[in-house]
């Protein structure tokens, strides 16, 4: 619940649903991998060592990422400058907020601990 909420603080107005979807969608399809690929390993007979040590390859992958994220308070402040239409027009669209309210607060790094 921590990461939903803390994502919905950087999603630009206007693309809730649709970025929720991606978020959503991208921790379903993703969840399955890294045992799928432990257990297909070891039903052809590799060593339990390989198995195991091919999850690594997610959390290299991982660590690659997060490397790659910009600072936290970068994106809040773009989030919140784009609009509906992305021009920086600071209407709310008839959608509704990742809290399920328009016109929410966006919350900074300091209020969600």
């Amino acid at each position: 619940p921590t990461n939903a909420a803390l994502y919905c603080t950087i999603i630009p107005r206007g693309q809730e649903s649709e970025l929720m979807g991606l978020y959503l969608f991208s921790g379903l399809v993703f969840s399955w991998v890294p045992p799928f690929l432990f257990t297909f390993l070891n039903e052809i007979g590799a060593s339990m060592r390989i198995g195991l040590g091919s999850l690594n390859l997610f959390f290299a992958g991982g660590f690659v990422f997060l490397k790659m994220i910009g600072d936290y308070q970068d994106a809040v402040d773009f989030a919140l400058s784009r609009g509906v239409g992305g021009d920086g027009d600071d209407t709310w669209s008839s959608k509704e907020s990742c809290d399920g309210s328009n016109g929410a607060k966006r919350l900074s790094l300091p209020e969600l601990t």
